[in-house]
């Protein structure tokens, strides 16, 4: 399961337990009370972190085709105030 950190109508930085490559085709599923959402994207990077001694990975994606209605209410749904 991976970690939402960033979200726009063209991509997303995620941190995830499993290593990917840049150019690697990855499925993006964006799940919140109203709606489940896949969404197909290339990762554009990836680095290596060590969190709290585990391995964990950063990667930024960005979408094939996106939807951008769908992404805009799912990040107007899940909006958190700055700090």
């Amino acid at each position: 399961r991976s970690s939402l950190v960033n979200l726009s109508v063209t991509g997303a930085q995620l941190v995830m337990p499993a290593c990917v490559q840049p150019r690697q085709s990855v499925l993006l599923t964006l799940v919140d009370h109203t709606a489940e959402k896949r969404l197909r994207a290339l990762v554009a990077w990836s680095t290596v972190e060590l969190a709290h001694s585990e391995i964990k990975y950063r990667a930024g994606v960005s979408f094939v085709d996106p939807d951008t209605s769908i992404i805009e209410g799912f990040c107007r749904r899940n909006v958190r105030p700055a700090s």
